[in-house]
């Protein structure tokens, strides 16, 4: 960190030391300054550094008109850009009559927050005074947060400019109640797979029951803020600091002895929906799902006991239990879905779930599972996509056609068919690894242009310490901070970075993934494991594929 410190010098040996191994750290150009003295007008030309650009008529000029001197000698001005000595060169007499007296007049910013002075030297006059700096703050009605450093500064230096000179004080905001749930909005439910392949449907966990009087929810008490003033004394209220209400929802109810508790009026389920907490009972259809039912979209888990017909859709944002046969329909659910019997999609049938997907069989569907598939007989013909693994592990266990895509692993008893049905299956990255790559690109590409910024910042602070200017306290804490924020972004960079390479290394070198047929796989099946494809030529029996060396690798299943 910057220390406070009066000393340049101090300054720019830190800053060195921070861009030290920065090579985008530009060069310096070279400047004009124009000092008016008893006998003349002198300019001093200083040259450049690092390949910087050397100061030019034009910077001449601007630096003459800065000071309003339009009567001088070109000749030798000519000459002190030619010769940048960094000496003093008198370039034109001194005109008393010309003399004026300090002026400044107050600006005020940031809705009343901040105030600047903006100061116009005297040029042979009368100098700057505390008492005219006072009057010009007095007459715009600033007087709070003023800072003495800077007036003290003004007041020494006597240079044109623009300066902080009064900051308000911002009022510190509330923090605003919250709220803490006692049970957890997503209830995980794993059916449990038996070793003959079969799943067991009756021991699932689907649902999170709470009983009534249980305490879903308690609110947290606000914090209250503190008020703020602006450069003219007026009080800024805090934000923040309220009271929100209960997430109340269905069948619940507010504490009588704690009106910061939400209890459940009834037992049943707890769900967490739209911003408030409902308790539901299952949701049970005794009947078919079709005209007679509609569509079903539920807030919790629901179980049907008969079929879906084609073309309708039930959606469920806990579990879906589904005991009879599906035909063409949609079923999506947050949590599991669970088939008792299986499903013929006939081609437009398809499942979505947040977790995994059982059923009996699976036929000309469409599956989406962000952990896993796990079939009892067999998948013939579908389009599957599991981020951890699709197992067809009962006495049949076939995977007949289709493309079949898992994280992880596919595990069957049969992949394929002898007539030779095209059938893909592919193991490798889980889409959630792809997903984290693209967001951390995105992210790594915006720390790299704030970088190039906080540098560029350096090198013009580093610029104006090697040129003389003096910084206020407060100008130096801001500098500690960009130098804090310089080695922050590099840090922050150089980790990023790291993490792309390994996801990309994830991604590009695979080796974890596995497809295993534990009877046989029929010719014209195609193996992928991450880059590696192979398309089988012969019948193999008890066969597991793998990574080894880089290269598509087999061995026994078992």
């Amino acid at each position: 960190m910057i220390e406070e410190t009066k000393d340049p010098r101090e300054l720019i040996d830190q800053l060195e030391d921070a861009m030290a191994d920065d090579d985008s750290a530009p060069g310096e150009d070279g400047s004009v300054r124009v000092t008016v003295k008893d006998d003349g007008v002198y300019i001093i030309v200083t040259p450049p550094k690092n390949g910087g650009t050397p100061a030019d008529w034009l910077a001449a000029k601007t630096a003459l008109d800065a000071k309003e001197i339009v009567d001088y000698d070109i000749s030798k001005v000519r000459d002190a850009l030619a010769e940048m000595s960094g000496t003093p060169v008198w370039v034109a007499e001194r005109k008393p009559e010309l003399d004026r007296d300090a002026e400044v007049s107050v600006v005020v910013e940031d809705e009343g927050m901040s105030a600047y002075l903006e100061v116009r030297p005297a040029l042979g006059g009368k100098p700057l005074t505390r008492e005219i700096i006072d009057a010009a703050l007095a007459e715009r009605g600033v007087v709070e947060g003023i800072k003495e450093s800077v007036i003290e500064d003004i007041l020494r230096t006597q240079q044109a400019g623009r300066y902080l000179v009064a900051e308000g004080t911002p009022p510190v905001d509330g923090e605003d109640a919250t709220i803490s749930y006692k049970f957890d909005i997503e209830p995980a439910a794993v059916p449990v797979q038996l070793e003959d392949g079969r799943v067991d449907f009756h021991n699932l966990n689907l649902i999170q029951n709470v009983k009534a009087g249980d305490v879903l929810a308690e609110r947290l008490p606000p914090v209250p803020g503190l008020p703020g003033k602006n450069v003219f004394g007026q009080t800024i209220k805090p934000s923040g600091g309220k009271n929100v209400r209960l997430p109340r929802g269905t069948n619940t109810v507010v504490s009588e002895e704690n009106e910061n508790l939400l209890l459940a009026k009834e037992s049943g389920q707890a769900v967490f929906k739209d911003g408030k907490v409902h308790v539901f009972p299952v949701c049970t259809i005794t009947s078919d799902v079709d005209f007679e039912t509609g569509n079903i979209d539920f807030v919790g888990s629901v179980v049907i006991h008969g079929s879906v017909r084609s073309g309708f859709v039930v959606h469920a944002a806990g579990n879906v239990e589904i005991k009879g046969p599906v035909e063409a329909a949609t079923i999506i659910a947050d949590g599991e879905v669970l088939l008792h019997r299986g499903m013929q999609g006939g081609d437009t049938g398809q499942i979505i779930a947040g977790k995994s997907v059982t059923a009996k069989f699976l036929e000309h569907t469409k599956v989406r599972a962000k952990e896993n598939i796990v079939v009892s007989d067999a998948i013939m013909y579908c389009e599957l996509e599991a981020g951890k693994a699709v197992k067809t592990l009962g006495k049949q266990g076939r995977l007949v056609g289709g493309v079949a895509l898992a994280g992880e692993e596919i595990q069957a008893r049969t992949i394929g068919s002898k007539l030779g049905m095209k059938t893909e299956v592919e193991v490798g990255v889980n889409p959630e690894i792809r997903r984290e790559l693209a967001e951390l690109n995105e992210n790594y590409a915006q720390k790299e242009r704030q970088y190039k910024m906080v540098v560029n910042g350096l090198a013009k602070v580093k610029k104006e310490l090697k040129a003389g200017r003096a910084f206020t306290p407060e100008e130096n804490e801001r500098i500690a901070k960009l130098i804090a924020t310089h080695q922050q972004l590099k840090d922050q960079i150089k980790m990023m970075d790291k993490k792309k390479k390994e996801l990309e290394d994830v991604i590009s070198h695979s080796k974890q993934g596995r497809i295993v047929a534990y009877d046989k796989i029929y010719p014209g099946v195609k193996v992928t494991i991450g880059k590696e494809s192979l398309i089988i030529q012969d019948e193999i029996q008890n066969v597991s594929f793998y990574l080894k060396n880089n290269e598509l690798s087999q061995g026994s299943a078992v």
